[in-house]
């Protein structure tokens, strides 16, 4: 898949330069780079019975650089976020495990609504997060907190970190912080993977003395071991899982390909996946009476059709239903309010020149084109509003200020349906 990639507030990339300086102390890779290791070694001999002069000689050599970091998600699952949300997290740890103190560069590979192994993963539908940006855990509690922990800065395609916010061989937490566009619809999935590559400065290191390569790094070679020198061999294991990217550091091209082994970087995947209402909104008009065909339906409450067929011409009654419904599956949709406009052609409820309101015949259901049939209460009153509330409740309220219709039905749970049901009069 191609995938896409940001740069600065971009749609390239984000790279973060982790300087990690410091301490000579020995890491998880083992004895420190650099350090002289000698061993002498002595020889005792005698001439004649006679005890000749010890010999004694020794060898040293350098210990070489083995390059190797660990990135690792620290989300159990997709990160559920809301459309509109900001500063949505996605968590991850970094460890440079390689036996000297080295500088990292992280990227962000968008993956789209790629599966992340062992998640509960939703799409296929992707959506972009808006704001992309990398931050640290300054204070290392596991927790975002914007204006304490410290948003990176970019320099170039990268951003750097002062040396003095990390110690090698120590997981730092680095967070992926995203907004969720509004018009992103439930179950709608944005896939990540943070990446890191060894590095010197801002530079990544391209290639090692292995005959291995970063990727679109310059061409390797495999050199002899030089004991009185210290040479890079890239350490890094395999991603376990195939969503896990990689990033071309040197091209500042990205691609979603598997990491591979000993190619200076290492990288893990997490995702957002969105939690919301999937709200479904239909009106339907039904002309119920008029002056000259009389009533559409034979009784009140049914759907009998009396062989009438009424006209909407002025003094005739129309019966207005709106209805909302939310999807299987779906979050709660709270607070739901429908406002509708109404024609100034049109009086609200019964006109007092047309039939009594003791007299209006209305349908017992009716049918929208995607939410189907929907029942219309037998106790609906002509002259008010009638409502079903999502929750099921049946009740009636007062026409507001005209032109328009406003009412609240309440909180919508997945499955629910909530209407209302009006008729006014063609003026």
């Amino acid at each position: 898949m191609k995938a896409k990639i940001y740069k600065g507030f971009g749609r390239i990339f984000l790279a973060v330069a982790l300087f990690l300086f410091g301490t000579s102390a020995i890491l998880a890779a083992g004895t420190t780079s650099g350090t002289d290791v000698t061993n002498s070694v002595t020889l005792d001999y005698d001439v004649g019975s006679i005890a000749q002069t010890q010999l004694t000689t020794s060898v040293t050599f350098e210990v070489d650089r083995l390059l190797s970091i660990v990135v690792a998600t620290q989300d159990g699952d997709v990160v559920g976020v809301s459309p509109g949300q900001s500063e949505a997290i996605l968590s991850f740890d970094v460890t440079n495990t390689s036996n000297a103190d080295i500088d990292l560069l992280l990227g962000v590979v968008d993956q789209n609504a790629t599966a992340v192994t062992g998640f509960t993963n939703a799409g296929p539908t992707a959506f972009d997060g808006t704001g992309i940006k990398v931050a640290l855990d300054t204070n290392a509690n596991g927790i975002y907190e914007s204006g304490t922990d410290t948003d990176l800065t970019a320099v170039g395609n990268h951003f750097s970190l002062p040396t003095a916010l990390i110690s090698p061989d120590v997981a730092v937490r680095i967070f992926i912080v995203a907004s969720v566009p509004l018009g992103a619809g439930n179950s709608d999935q944005a896939t990540y993977s943070l990446v890191a590559a060894a590095a010197s400065g801002t530079s990544v290191i391209q290639a090692d003395t292995n005959n291995h390569t970063s990727p679109g790094g310059a061409g390797a070679t495999d050199v002899v071991d030089d004991i009185n020198a210290v040479q890079d061999v890239f350490g890094d294991n395999v991603s376990t899982n195939t969503e896990d990217g990689t990033y071309n550091f040197v091209g500042d091209v990205s691609s979603a390909t598997q990491d591979t082994n000993s190619n200076g970087q290492h990288s893990d995947t997490s995702a957002y996946v969105v939690a919301s209402a999937s709200l479904t909104l239909e009106k339907l008009v039904q002309i119920i009476w008029d002056p000259i065909n009389g009533y559409h339906f034979n009784a009140d409450n049914s759907d009998v059709l009396s062989g009438n067929n009424p006209k909407a011409i002025p003094g005739s009654i129309l019966m207005y239903v709106v209805a909302v419904e939310n999807s299987t599956g779906a979050d709660d949709a709270t607070d739901v309010t429908i406002v509708d406009d109404l024609s100034e052609d049109l009086t609200e409820g019964i006109a007092t020149t047309t039939e009594g309101v003791a007299d209006i015949l209305k349908p017992d259901n009716v049918t929208f084109a995607t939410i189907g049939v929907v029942d219309i209460p037998d106790a609906a009153d002509e002259s008010q509003l009638t409502i079903i509330d999502c929750d099921g409740t049946v009740s009636n309220a007062a026409y507001g200020a005209a032109p328009e219709v406003t009412q609240n039905i309440g909180t919508c749970s997945a499955d629910e349906t909530g209407i209302i049901v009006y008729f006014v009069t063609v003026n």
